[in-house]
């Protein structure tokens, strides 16, 4: 595992302006967000006469009476909606996209050590890989949906015949609800953990052995298999992406109390923030390519070496 870090990083620096590309990535869709979101429901909202200004004292209504709320402003909740899933369909795939091209060149880079960074490899593995990711994660994010729904509603019977069991007796009642209520959240808990280590393999998979989406759920299922303990490396690298993120917003406390450069320093630190996780992203990328490599004993291709020529 320390060795599959090590190299994370090493491939990760030797490929930084995937990191400007991350950080670029990220401009697009808070900008996109203003397209997509706030501009048009601000327009859409001074047409209908909806004033701004005053929404904050709607939220009580909203609360109270949530569908007179929607029936008196339905165009504009319909455009939100409308809004939100332009804007969410657009940043997936922006984001999907560069990830399909941060782990081809990283997969480049972990399986040749003369390899560098360019952008024309970076777009011709973002161009191979999107369609395949995409395929990959419709059907790893349909399955979460199924096990969720499925552990949802064996949750409900359970609660339906904990409260016959009860007999009218307010304390177990109260008692067995609370259990399966908290089961409930325990086992979705562990579905989205263990969802998420699955999905990142399978990524990894797909890039890797340039496989398709069923292909790549089977390679991933041998090799979780083969090597469990892939689940504590992938939870290790989390827990230290945490770490590293929580002391560099520890770090910047002081600045931004200053009373004259606070808000310079807000703004500074923000972008340092961005480029950081950034490179926090590419390096946990690289360690888990690193990883699955190693893991499954890839082979790597015969590097280029030029012919010898005898000395005359």
């Amino acid at each position: 595992m320390i060795e599959s870090i090590r190299e994370g990083f090493n491939i990760a620096n030797r490929n930084l302006p995937l990191v400007l590309l991350r950080v670029a990535v990220t401009i697009i869709n808070v900008f996109s967000f203003f397209v997509f979101m706030v501009v048009p429901v601000a327009v859409a909202a001074a047409y209908m006469g909806f004033d701004l200004t005053h929404a904050r004292d709607l939220l009580p209504s909203f609360i109270d009476n949530p569908l007179e709320f929607v029936s008196r402003y339905l165009g504009l909740v319909l455009l939100v909606g409308t809004a939100f899933v332009f804007y969410l369909t657009f940043a997936s795939m922006l984001l999907l996209y560069a990830v399909g091209g941060i782990l081809g060149v990283l997969k480049n880079a972990a399986l040749d050590v003369h390899y560098r960074f360019s952008l024309r490899s970076f777009f011709s593995e973002a161009n191979g890989n999107f369609f395949r990711l995409l395929w990959l994660v419709s059907i790893l994010f349909g399955c979460l949906a199924v096990v969720l729904a499925v552990v949802v509603a064996a949750g409900l019977i359970v609660a339906a015949a904990a409260q016959a069991f009860a007999g009218g007796e307010r304390t177990i009642e109260v008692f067995l609800r609370s259990f399966v209520t908290v089961s409930i959240i325990v086992f979705t808990i562990m579905i989205f953990i263990a969802g998420a280590v699955f999905s990142v393999y399978c990524m990894a998979a797909s890039v890797v052995e340039k496989k398709g989406a069923v292909d790549s759920v089977k390679s991933t299922f041998v090799f979780l298999k083969r090597k469990p303990e892939a689940f504590l490396f992938y939870i290790i690298l989390i827990a230290g992406i945490v770490g590293a993120s929580l002391v560099f917003f520890i770090l910047g406390l002081p600045f931004r109390v200053i009373p004259v450069l606070a808000p310079v320093m807000n703004i500074a630190l923000s972008l340092m923030n961005i480029v950081f996780q950034a490179y926090l992203m590419v390096v946990m990328w690289g360690c888990l390519i690193v990883y699955y490599i190693k893991g499954t004993d890839y082979p790597a291709p015969p590097s280029f070496s030029p012919p010898e020529i005898p000395f005359r």
